[in-house]
């Protein structure tokens, strides 16, 4: 879980890097970072839920670690991204075919989650535990919503992404403070619960320097970076 955490938080930071744009001429690599990061939080939190639901290792889990290395390569040898840049805090970019491999990869341990987590919840009779894996449903169904608004053009320049990251963060602070998401004990849960709302506030503040600098492109970003504190 740890391991997903700081996967995701890697993906929220170069989503925030790439749109703030604080930094023109490394568009590109923020954009490949992103891709990297993107594939990596969704291969983690697989990982994650196989060890929530009390499953091993399989080979779908050695796949897409080995294709996550694959794609860093790719990515950060410019075979992935053509092209990156932001105009006005929106972002232009585009993977070519790329696009459709990494869909459907995307899909499939998508789609491999939600029938983990509703097998899952299927096969408990403890309300508790039925809760809590609809908890991380949820927050599963908003980051995978947010994520993949990267694939489609018409709104693929906005930090929809790190939103959905966000209120992901926020529904699984809950879960581990009301429900006992992870077995763990009370003074670890409380850390983490805390670890989780510093991520969240530092996410909304990001999110406002976001909104200040698509809405105020003519202003400094360091002016719109000191406005937000």
């Amino acid at each position: 879980f740890a391991f997903y955490v700081a996967v995701a938080s890697i993906w929220s930071f170069t989503s925030f890097m790439l749109h703030l744009n604080a930094f023109p001429q490394q568009a590109l690599f923020w954009n490949e970072a992103l891709t990297v990061a993107l594939i990596g939080s969704l291969v983690t939190y697989y990982h994650f839920v196989r060890v929530y639901t009390n499953r091993s290792a399989g080979i779908g889990l050695y796949f897409g670690y080995a294709l996550l290395l694959v794609l860093a390569v790719l990515c950060f040898g410019g075979y992935i991204v053509q092209y990156s840049y932001v105009v006005d805090g929106v972002l232009h970019h585009s993977l070519g075919i790329s696009i459709y491999f990494i869909g459907g990869i995307s899909l499939a341990f998508i789609g491999t989650v939600i029938f983990l987590l509703i097998r899952e919840y299927r096969g408990s009779i403890d309300p508790i535990d039925r809760n809590r894996t609809m908890y991380l449903v949820a927050g599963w169904s908003v980051l995978v919503t947010g994520s993949y608004t990267n694939l489609i053009p018409a709104v693929a320049g906005f930090p929809l992404d790190h939103i959905g990251s966000l209120i992901n963060a926020l529904i699984i602070s809950y879960a581990i403070s009301r429900f006992h998401l992870l077995d763990i004990k009370l003074v670890a849960r409380r850390g983490l619960v805390w670890f989780f709302l510093i991520s969240l506030f530092g996410g909304i503040y990001a999110g406002m320097v976001l909104i200040g600098y698509n809405f105020l492109p003519s202003v400094p970003p360091y002016s719109v970076v000191i406005a937000a504190s």
